[in-house]
């Protein structure tokens, strides 16, 4: 008899993109991704607290190249902060939404701009700072509502003056 799966099961959530290419060919579970670019290290572990109690693999590149790597590995979620420095969001919305990843997109109030080039550029969710952090599991319900429903375009809680 040949070792049991559980313990695979367990490295595979566990590791990279490889183990679970693995998990795939045993059939075995695997927790879909979430891609968090939000530099900003308190908000980002309240994040990824909601995100890992919905039962999301979480993973925090470093940079746009390793975010864009992430997002190749089958990510389902992309959460981008909008004002972090050394990301051009634009840049990862486009390669996010191709591989079929819903995107959550969220930054200051102020920056009109900023949040109108995020829509523009396709993130299905486009919300203040303050909106994500007083309706966080809100509005992750809202992302992960059924696909037939359309997506989502929740405003910022207040628009900035031109």
């Amino acid at each position: 008899m040949g070792p049991s799966p559980r313990p695979f099961y367990l490295l595979a959530r566990a590791t990279t993109r490889a183990a679970s290419e693995l998990a795939v060919v045993y059939d075995l579970p695997v927790s879909p991704i979430a891609v968090l670019a939000v530099p900003e290290l308190l908000f980002q572990s309240r994040i990824e607290a909601a995100l890992r109690g919905r039962g999301l693999d979480v993973r925090v590149p470093a940079s746009q190249a390793a975010c864009l790597d992430a997002l190749a590995s089958g990510a389902t979620l992309a959460v981008i902060d909008l004002q972090a420095q050394g990301l051009d969001a634009r840049a990862i919305i486009g390669p996010a939404k191709r591989a079929g990843a819903r995107v959550l997109a969220f930054g200051r109030h102020t920056d009109a701009v900023a949040l109108r080039a995020a829509r523009e550029a396709g993130a299905d969710l486009v919300v203040a700072r303050s909106q994500l952090a007083e309706e966080l599991p809100t509005l992750l319900d809202e992302l992960f509502r059924a696909p037939e429903a359309g997506p989502a375009s929740a405003q910022p809680a207040r628009e900035a003056a031109p």
